[in-house]
């Protein structure tokens, strides 16, 4: 098995919740019940028994060399910002907002996301604006009758 944050998808800062509610997520798709791939269930269940428990998690952490810090800012290219972590590593706001609208408003929620509010509303409202001028207008078919003036 790799790495368990990168097969749960998650950063190593990442809280018990987060990393929690990637697995119930990464399980509901992976799950051979429903489609998935039993390797693939495999590698999520052995992650989630090492970054499940706290203390497996401390002693895996305490054997990477690697420190948890925390990112930087993300990488503003050009008018949308690039995320820098996570699972849409090198994604723009708006490519995900096309792939994963509930994604960007999960993230506006946490800490992390949280300087990224306005500028997710906005791409989410440019998104919601552009399938409105997509659907077809409502008509009124209904017939008033002159007696019902």
């Amino acid at each position: 098995m790799g790495d368990p944050y990168t097969v749960l998808g998650v950063p190593r800062w990442a809280d018990h919740d987060a990393i929690r509610t990637a697995y119930r997520v990464l399980a509901r798709r992976c799950h051979p019940d429903f489609g998935g791939d039993e390797r693939a269930m495999i590698q999520l269940n052995e992650a989630w028994h090492i970054l499940g428990d706290p203390a497996r998690r401390a002693a895996l952490d305490a054997a990477s060399a690697r420190p948890t810090l925390r990112p930087g800012p993300p990488i503003q290219n050009g008018p949308r910002t690039v995320l820098d972590f996570g699972r849409y590593e090198g994604w723009s706001l708006t490519d995900i907002a096309n792939a994963d609208d509930d994604y960007l408003v999960w993230l506006s929620r946490t800490p992390l996301g949280r300087p990224l509010r306005a500028e997710i509303q906005a791409v989410l409202d440019e998104r919601d604006h552009a399938l409105a001028a997509l659907r077809p207008p409502v008509v009124n078919t209904r017939r008033r009758h002159a007696w019902g003036r």
